[in-house]
């Protein structure tokens, strides 16, 4: 009897940690650090991400995890935005959003003439913040799907913080003066 019992707890085991293995290999919890999908996600909020997603799967509108597209010490920082164009697709943006991100004012905010447009190439997304003040494609361009890193799948509750309470305030009194006994 100890023995199939033996053989029945180290299984459950083996499985549980194939199960927790698979499931790390697939999910990921991220915290949001930073304004750019504001006010969608704010700083502090945390996700559950798909990661790996198939190529083939994404759709616009999603909000994706992505590695920045240039060489550097910020290369494996992960950035949340939200995916606006897929390959082949037309992104139009008016030429007022683009300023407020490139920080120009070489195009008037009323002119409604003015629009961007990029051509969404072969094996490339166009990705977005939800913040007027986001930095993404707009200022990059057009990103390698490979750059992605996965899907967000839900907001998860916030953290509550633990903190122990304040200390009551004491009030220091200055100490008598001492008298001497003589």
């Amino acid at each position: 009897m100890t023995i199939a019992l033996w053989f029945l707890i180290s299984s459950l085991l083996f499985v549980s940690l194939l199960l927790i293995v698979l499931i790390r290999r697939r999910f990921a919890v991220v915290t949001v650090s930073g304004h750019s999908m504001y006010p969608t996600l704010q700083d502090g909020d945390r996700l559950l991400v798909l990661r790996h997603q198939s190529l083939h799967k994404y759709q616009t509108g999603q909000i994706v995890l992505s590695h920045l597209p240039y060489e550097g010490p910020w290369k494996e920082k992960l950035y949340i935005k939200r995916l606006i164009g897929l390959p082949d697709d037309k992104v139009t943006l008016h030429a007022s959003e683009v300023n407020k991100l490139t920080h120009s004012d070489s195009v008037d905010d009323n002119d409604d003439k003015e629009y961007i447009t990029w051509e969404i190439p072969e094996d490339h997304c166009f990705i977005k913040g939800d913040s007027r003040w986001s930095e993404d494609s707009v200022i990059w361009g057009p990103i390698p799907l490979n750059l992605l890193v996965g899907v967000v799948l839900l907001k998860l509750p916030r953290r509550t913080q633990t903190l122990a309470p304040p200390p009551p305030t004491v009030r220091t009194l200055t100490p008598p003066p001492k008298t001497s006994h003589r």
